[in-house]
């Protein structure tokens, strides 16, 4: 009886977990909520750096209308297993969804901000 008990619960675990895996549109609101890359300037970039940077922008010159979350979308490969959905950048898993919730893996690009 208690390992008909121990195989309902495993099963009933199985299949919550199968009913709940995030999938690519998951990941997609994710991504945008929590702003996985950010646009500020990094601590290396210099004062008058950073100005030219925000110069050229004034003046149309290196205008993207593309936000830096939205080309890592682009970049990125879901692979859906039956429990779990890995999201891999370059062929490294950066974040792993299971259970509704997604957990970062790895240095990926959401650790660093977009190379230029």
């Amino acid at each position: 009886m208690k390992n008909l008990i121990i195989l309902v619960l495993l099963v009933g675990l199985v299949a919550a977990l199968f009913t709940t895996r995030p999938q690519q549109a998951d990941f997609e609101k994710f991504a945008h909520s929590r702003n996985l890359i950010d646009p500020q300037p990094t601590a290396s970039q210099t004062l008058v750096q950073s100005l030219e940077q925000k110069a050229q922008s004034y003046v149309g010159t290196n205008i993207s209308l593309v936000s830096p979350t939205d080309s890592l979308l682009k970049k990125c490969t879901y692979q859906n297993d039956m429990l779990f959905t890995n999201v891999q950048e370059n062929g490294q898993t950066i974040y792993t969804g299971i259970a509704g919730h997604w957990f970062q893996r790895g240095s990926g690009a959401a650790a660093t901000p977009a190379s230029k």
